[in-house]
């Protein structure tokens, strides 16, 4: 993503962006999402807007993404400034202490937080990724958590 090092959204929006456009064509149908506007099917991703089924939402809206089974390569994560130092690092690398552990982790939504409960599986610039004990896999936004408990 040209935009990952150069942006004032590198710190959440772009790594969500990154793992959207992962998404094998064939598959984004199954992906889901959570967002202000509730949980959503994804159809396609460009220029930081997500098309679902029920519209357009921006990427920085988007606070969790289900990833089924799949596996998606996160950035690495990386010593911010500004509004990315004081929300997104801390939390990043708390989750980065934390691989393997079970953890709830709340997070926004469309009617305030929603929760996951998993193992910490990886963490990545602005994203953790939690496998549930059936092997699915989130992805959260660590800009959009509002609470991380030992479960």
């Amino acid at each position: 993503m040209s935009f990952f090092s150069n942006s004032i959204c590198d710190c959440c929006v772009c790594p969500i962006q990154s793992i959207l456009e992962q998404l094998a064509p064939g598959f984004i149908g199954l992906t889901t999402l959570t967002s202000t506007e509730g949980s959503l099917e994804l159809f396609s991703v460009n220029n930081f807007l997500a098309v679902t089924g029920e519209g357009t939402i921006p990427v920085c809206n988007i606070s969790e993404v289900g990833l089924g089974f799949r596996n998606v390569i996160l950035k690495p994560i990386k010593k911010n400034k500004g509004e990315c130092a004081c929300c997104e690092d801390p939390t990043t690398n708390l989750f980065d202490t934390m691989r393997g552990q079970i953890v709830t982790v709340d997070f926004l939504g469309p009617s305030g937080d929603n929760s996951l409960t998993g193992s910490v599986f990886d963490v990545g610039e602005g994203v953790v990724i939690l496998e549930q004990a059936n092997g699915d896999k989130n992805a959260i936004s660590t800009c959009k958590t509002t609470r991380i408990s030992l479960a």
